[in-house]
């Protein structure tokens, strides 16, 4: 059973993965809102799950442009 425990967890993990791979782009973090869909003052399930998605396809995807920069090199 997803929980909003378990997903800050993860939130909080593949956060700390960018922070330490790649710090550039948690600079960036900043500026990528987590939209709140049920209640104005409460976050739900779906809006951690799409925020945990969102920071999972930045990642790779600057995994895999640095990962092109690098063979240009």
């Amino acid at each position: 059973m997803v929980t909003q425990e378990n997903l800050t967890s993860q939130i909080f993990t593949v956060t700390a993965i960018i922070q330490k791979k790649h710090p550039e782009l948690y600079l960036l973090l900043n500026e990528t809102p987590l939209f709140l869909s049920c209640k104005k003052n409460n976050v739900c399930i779906w809006d951690l799950e799409q925020y945990l998605e969102s920071i999972k396809i930045q990642l790779i995807t600057f995994d895999k442009v640095n990962a092109s920069v690098k063979m240009c090199e």
